[in-house]
């Protein structure tokens, strides 16, 4: 083997390392927002429960599949909407 294909194989395994990493990484990050958008929606559906009583499960999926700026908006409104539907208009 060559001295240029050395260097272009040693070029090749150190990027297929570092999109290994990358790649790791990014999943953490997903990982990570996945978790805090399901908090989120937790959080929302405790306190709309404790505000409305019962939350129909239509409701519930609603909130469960909300990305988290809808959510924020949602907590914002159930301090004071009069009703469920309004708090999640």
């Amino acid at each position: 083997m060559s001295t240029a294909e050395r260097l272009r194989e040693e070029g090749r395994k150190q990027g297929i390392e570092r999109g290994r990493e990358l790649g790791i990484e990014q999943g953490i990050e997903r990982g990570r927002e996945q978790g805090h958008r399901e908090g989120r929606a937790e959080s929302l559906l405790r306190m709309l429960a404790l505000r409305f009583g019962f939350v129909p499960a239509e409701t519930e999926r609603k909130v469960r599949e909300a990305p988290v700026a809808q959510l924020d908006r949602w907590v914002e409104r159930l301090l004071t909407a009069p009703t469920l539907d309004d708090a999640l208009r």
